[in-house]
């Protein structure tokens, strides 16, 4: 399926390799790029199994509640897609251990038992150089969101797995004009966060920080903050 808009196109499964495949792992992390990429797996014929995974800082534990509300909202919209619940780690971040490798443990994880045909996640590009600048967002960036090249998009990890990232060459602008086109901006964008503040500079979680990169480039693309806290979610 081929997503156009005035910030880029995403030809969304289109690869052969792709398209061969039924059970999908979904990498989700509560935010608006990653819930875009839910929303294109759901609408994908193809795909016959959804299962979401994602890893909880203990220092940022709230963003599950979003994740949760994300994966039900996904599942009374597409009754028909088999969606799986959440496949979640905790950890505990230090200068050693970063999030990557529980996320990695999770794949490997997957793999083993024989559960997965591809692993899908939603990270898109930075913005310019000079959007950053202006937008203060330049010091707080993640290089590794930089600097691609086709092969990229689709990564091999083992035993003929592959990573398929397909926002990988467009921004969040673009994420901002599909939830437009999708019509998304009235249900599915209240549910998601961007903010990775901590419990001190976010009220205990019940306001975004408005100063990490995550929150920047989500005002920069969409024009806001984060609309909700993780109380509105805690059933």
């Amino acid at each position: 399926m081929i997503y156009e808009g005035s910030y880029g196109t995403v030809n969304f499964f289109e690869d052969s390799y792709l398209k061969t495949h039924k059970r999908v792992w979904v990498s989700i992390s509560g935010g608006t790029d990653s819930a875009l990429v839910f929303e294109m797996l759901c609408r994908e014929p193809s795909i016959e199994e959804i299962t979401p995974y994602t890893g909880i800082e203990t220092s940022r534990p709230k963003h599950i509640y979003f994740v949760n509300a994300i994966v039900d909202y996904f599942r009374k919209k597409y009754p028909n897609k088999v969606i799986r619940d959440v496949v979640s780690k905790t950890f505990e971040v230090s200068k050693d251990v970063r999030k990557n490798f529980f996320i990695r443990k999770i794949q490997q994880d997957a793999i083993k038992m024989g559960l997965v045909d591809v692993f899908v996640q939603g990270m898109t590009s930075n913005p310019s150089e000079q959007v950053m600048i202006e937008n203060h967002m330049f010091a707080k960036n993640e290089n590794r969101r930089s600097g691609w090249s086709d092969k990229d998009q689709v990564i091999h990890l083992h035993a003929g797995i592959g990573l398929y990232r397909p926002l990988l060459f467009v921004t969040k602008q673009f994420v901002a004009e599909m939830y437009q086109k999708l019509n998304l901006m009235d249900d599915l964008y209240p549910l998601t966060t961007s903010c990775t503040g901590y419990a001190e500079e976010t009220k205990d979680w019940m306001i975004p920080c408005e100063k990490c990169f995550w929150c920047l480039e989500r005002k920069w693309a969409f024009g806001t903050y984060d609309l909700n806290n993780w109380k509105k979610f805690d059933k």
